[in-house]
């Protein structure tokens, strides 16, 4: 890179922070619809994202699944997310690095004008997803590797013995749980800044969605269009056993709803 260039990336970091560029962060679980929702926000002519850049998305990954790590590399996401933003600025930026969820008050506090959309999804769905990425079922299998308790996998010290006995459906089953509970949390710690919205609404109908994301974000003019695929509602159904919904409505009951 330029001298030059690098300079000026450098200055517009520094400027960015205004409701007329500003940043956008999408949060939810994995397999809950983060990249539907990047690639639709990326599709609006005035927003340009990042959908799991993998140093972003590592770094963000990296410090939900072990605090420890976050003093160090929290400074390193800041100033990459600030050099992304002054690439693409005027436009607004979006990164979508669903695990920044852990990260969002922190944020919140370092880009005073940054909003933040999270998605839900019916937790049939994203477990059903999830046991079939290879790469999600990873930080289950791996789960000692990581701090006890755990945010981002749902691990506390009361239910790390039972973690350690259950299906691969009920862990993700947990972290679906985990991930829902942090994001009501965040309706009440970012407040206004924060928009949650629904997949299966999404999918089913975008066009209300799409105008309430636009209001949401300032943004004057409209989303295009958007083909969403319908069929990605009733998948699970015909890859999960009685046995996997039963397992996943108990974890859901108690570690959810009972909470």
């Amino acid at each position: 890179m330029s001298l030059i260039k690098n300079l000026s990336l450098k200055y517009l970091a520094a400027k960015d922070e205004s409701k007329d560029t500003r940043k956008i962060f999408v949060l939810g679980s994995g397999r809950s619809g983060t990249h539907l929702l990047g690639y639709v926000l990326d599709s609006h002519h005035l927003i340009n994202a990042t959908i799991e850049k993998p140093k972003i998305f590592t770094m963000a990954t990296t410090i939900a699944l072990n605090k420890e790590k976050k003093e160090r590399l929290l400074p390193n996401l800041v100033r990459k997310y600030k050099i992304e933003h002054a690439k693409v600025a005027p436009k607004h930026y979006v990164d979508k690095s669903h695990s920044n969820i852990w990260i969002s008050e922190e944020l919140s506090s370092i880009f005073p004008n940054a909003k933040f959309i999270g998605i839900q999804r019916e937790p049939y769905s994203v477990v059903a997803s999830m046991l079939k990425h290879e790469g999600v079922l990873r930080w289950q299998k791996n789960w000692s590797d990581f701090p006890i308790p755990n945010e981002f996998l749902g691990i506390t010290t009361e239910n790390v013995s039972e973690y350690e006995s259950m299906a691969p459906e009920e862990r993700a089953a947990l972290r679906w749980c985990s991930h829902a509970k942090k994001m009501d949390e965040l309706k009440l710690s970012l407040g206004n800044r924060l928009m949650v919205i629904n997949y299966e609404s999404l999918v089913k109908n975008p066009e209300p969605c799409l105008v309430n994301i636009a209001k949401f974000l300032e943004l004057h003019s409209p989303f295009p269009p958007y083909k969403m695929k319908i069929e990605s509602l009733e998948k699970w159904k015909h890859q999960l056993s009685d046995t996997q919904i039963e397992n996943i409505d108990n974890v859901v009951e108690k570690y959810y709803y009972s909470n």
